[in-house]
């Protein structure tokens, strides 16, 4: 049995590594969506999973950076035996609470604890995430297991290979096996989503929108990369990787796949990611199609504007001016335009030729991304994790699920609503 050691790349402070200068390790990349404030510190412990519990942290950090998903930091762990051991990792979230209080077993409320274990594959940097969910903290998982999203799995990743993928091996590796695609295998469709019931279609963190078209489901998450699956989440494959963040909206349709990445509309083929290309300039938002012509509708909260961009030519042009951070936006047409307020809480309805606005729902918690058909919206409230519709008209508006922490994005097709959360995709029968 062998130790291993592990170098600073980011917050954490660890200790000195000897003379190792091969490619076989892991860069483990801690983050959370516990606010900053609350943080208090982080420890991380490397070992064996049947001894984790009972060693001293490895490392330790009071270092934490806002944003969506809050960073916590990254470091790398090398072997010092061969270079196929088996080698298991132990972070410690203190919210509000000193993480040297948090004490196996029971460890206690305010103790946010995740658990990895998995070999080394020699010559290989295996990319490791480990999300620490707030809904995970007083959860008390066994030695051998680790909290996700408020609930006990096992804690070993059986097939390592997938952490070389460039986004790495998140949660939904856990106790998977490859095929020889290097993709899990499918498994039973998941029967339909009944009226009424709250459906989880894929496990997946920090998604920042959605989007379905022609049968399949994609996201985009806050590193840049654009995944594809079926509508019912099966057949999951990463089809672009690793774009310029910050990166916003997401939409699809059969050809191609749409995305704002650091100041720029993108585009590539939506089977297979190929020929990633620029179709105009536009600040980060929510992107959705106009129902008439080959346009989107972009929102730009920076700019306090909603921007209509032809995919065909890169054409663009002003739909909405002086609008509140207008996350979300969709309609018809430029005289026909529903828009998200962010800041101030509301859905609001504009005819852009005229310059006329009317607010048609308020009282909403920030807002974020909409979708809209010919006589619903629906609608993310990122700041209290409610996914609401009404009519085109303001009426009737009702929550379609609550506790959805993390929400923002929102798509539909002519069955389901779906939306991203902090746990991945789910959806319901419109």
């Amino acid at each position: 049995m062998s130790c291993a050691r592990a170098v600073v790349l980011a917050a954490l402070c660890l200790l000195p590594l000897a003379s190792c200068r091969d490619a076989t390790q892991i860069t483990v990349d801690v983050t959370t969506d516990v606010k900053c404030p609350d943080v208090k510190g982080t420890s991380l412990t490397i070992g064996t999973l049947d001894g984790l519990d009972g060693r001293p942290a490895t490392a330790q950090t009071t270092a934490c950076t806002p944003g969506a998903v809050a960073r916590i930091g990254k470091i790398v762990v090398v072997p010092s035996g061969e270079k196929d051991d088996a080698v298991a990792v132990r972070v410690v979230l203190g919210f509000g609470r000193d993480p040297a209080e948090c004490v196996a077993p029971t460890f206690g409320p305010g103790c946010i604890v995740a658990r990895r274990s998995l070999r080394y594959v020699p010559h290989e940097n295996l990319t490791l995430p480990i999300f620490m969910s707030a809904a995970c903290n007083g959860v008390a998982c066994g030695p051998t297991e680790t909290c996700v999203r408020g609930a006990c799995k096992p804690a070993t990743i059986a097939d390592p290979s997938l952490c070389t993928k460039a986004e790495g091996c998140g949660e939904e590796a856990l106790g998977s096996v490859t095929t020889d695609a290097g993709a899990s295998p499918d498994v039973a469709a998941p029967p339909p989503c009944s009226a009424g019931a709250v459906c989880d279609v894929v496990s997946a963190s920090d998604i920042v929108d959605v989007a379905v078209a022609a049968g399949a489901l994609f996201w985009l998450d806050v590193r840049g990369n654009v995944t594809r699956a079926a509508t019912d989440g099966t057949g999951a494959r990463v089809i672009v990787r690793s774009e310029q963040v910050p990166v916003a909206g997401l939409e699809a349709d059969a050809a191609n796949v749409y995305w704002t990445a650091k100041g720029q509309l993108r585009r590539a083929a939506a089977a297979d990611g190929a020929s990633p290309s620029d179709v105009a300039s536009a600040a980060a938002g929510c992107l959705r199609w106009m129902q008439t012509g080959k346009s989107m509708f972009v929102g730009e909260p920076g700019a306090s504007g909603v921007r209509i961009v032809d995919v065909t030519s890169g054409a663009r042009f002003q739909a909405i001016n002086n609008a509140d951070a207008p996350w979300g936006a969709g309609g018809t047409s430029p005289r026909d335009v529903y828009y998200t307020n962010f800041n101030r809480g509301l859905i609001r309805h504009a005819d852009g030729d005229r310059g006329v606005t009317d607010t048609i729902v308020t009282g909403q918690k920030n807002p974020r991304c909409l979708a809209v058909d010919g006589a619903s919206l629906w609608w993310a409230n990122s700041g209290d994790g409610t996914i609401m519709t009404a009519t085109t008209l303001g009426q009737g508006v009702k929550r379609v699920a609550e506790g959805q922490t993390g929400a923002w994005g929102v798509a539909i097709d002519s069955t389901y609503l779906y939306w991203s959360w902090e746990g991945g995709v789910r959806k319901t029968a419109r």
